[in-house]
Parts: structure tokens; C-alpha cells; sequence
């Protein structure tokens, strides 16, 4: 292969993440710069590590140049989207969170 070659590669993975609300609070807590597309789809993307992606009917699509997308590692994203959940669910019944360090939280029920 040509020293000048500039190679692109991608890969695609399932995700379940039924409020794609949290999943955009997700990935810009995590830096990355998202919009959200008129299909209802999710596209992000990340100048420092060189990796964009698209979420769309539960897959999320991660491309990247010179290997940058096989070495990403999903589950920043995962755990993410699960905190975002978490934050949301605690609205929801009145719960006060104290986060304790990244992704992990205390909760306690207000009275």
C-alpha cells in the first residue's frame, strides 16, 4: 500500500437505547459534538480522537481514520447512556443524587 494512502473504516454495533433524549445527553457528556438528523437519527462526532458515527434504527455506526474506529471502546458510551437514565428516573421519583465519581451515584428519597 502507498505510503500516501489515507484509509477509513468503520464498524457497526447494536445498541438498545430506547430515548434517544438521554443517548444525545450521553455522547455530549462524553465530547463529542451531536445533532440530531430530521429522520430521527444521531450524528456525532469527535475531531480529538478522529471517530464519527451515526445511530439510527438501534445501530450505532462508528467510522474512523487509520484504525481509530475498531479501537474505540463502546462502553463509555453505554455507561453514559445508563447514567442518563438514572438522572432521569431520579426526577422521576423524587430521589436527590450525589454523583461519587464518573457514572456512579448515591441516591436518597427527599421527604
Amino acid at each position: 500500500m502507498p505510503c500516501n494512502t489515507i484509509t477509513k473504516s468503520s464498524v457497526t454495533l447494536e445498541l438498545k437505547a430506547d430515548n434517544q433524549e438521554y443517548l444525545v445527553a450521553a455522547l455530549k457528556e462524553l465530547g463529542f459534538a451531536v445533532q440530531v438528523l430530521e429522520n430521527k437519527s444521531i450524528s456525532f462526532y469527535d475531531r480529538f480522537r478522529n471517530v464519527s458515527g451515526v445511530f439510527e434504527n438501534g445501530k450505532l455506526k462508528i467510522s474512523g481514520y487509520r484504525g481509530a474506529a475498531e479501537q474505540y471502546d463502546i462502553n463509555p458510551i453505554k455507561r453514559a447512556y445508563s447514567g442518563e437514565v438514572v438522572k432521569a428516573a431520579s426526577k422521576r421519583f423524587g430521589w436527590k443524587l450525589t454523583q461519587t465519581e464518573s457514572n456512579k451515584f448515591t441516591a436518597k428519597r427527599r421527604r
